[in-house]
């Protein structure tokens, strides 16, 4: 089991055991190709500590059939001394039903940082060189033991 330092208390460290899982929900997001709806989406986006895993749970759908699929991922960013990593993803594949499918997507998280930062996404899969048309969930932070 991991720990997580909690605080001092007359100089002597006090441990904790760190969180099991911790994970956001998001209800569902629309992204927008001008102002038509493209994609629609909710889930959920975190840490699973005592797996070591970033990610989460996606369900999706193209709300307009015949256009693009839509596809979702958990975006992360890991931070050490306050110093980015870069961004990271984790993808599902496309769907162009407008039906939602769910899928679970995790990475192996990297806990040689000290930070992580996670949130949904749900996407236009555009043909490239256009990039895709995405929602974004809000932004959650989260302390690697």
């Amino acid at each position: 089991m991991k720990w997580l330092k909690m605080g001092f208390l007359a100089g002597a460290v006090i441990l904790a055991p760190a969180a099991e899982a911790v994970y956001y929900s998001f209800g569902t997001i629309t992204a927008y190709e001008g102002s038509r709806a493209v994609a629609a989406g909710y889930g959920d986006h975190g840490i699973d500590y005592p797996k070591d895993d970033v990610g989460g749970t996606l369900c999706f759908r193209d709300v307009r059939s015949g256009g693009s699929s839509a596809h979702a991922a958990v975006r992360y960013t890991y931070y050490r001394s306050g110093v980015s990593s870069g961004q990271y993803s984790a993808w599902t594949g496309n769907n162009s039903s407008t039906a939602y499918r769910c899928e679970q997507e995790l990475r192996e998280l990297d806990v040689s940082y000290d930070r992580a930062e996670t949130r949904g996404s749900i996407c236009q899969d555009d043909t490239w060189p256009a990039p895709d048309d995405c929602a974004n969930s809000a932004l959650r932070n989260h302390t690697i033991p």
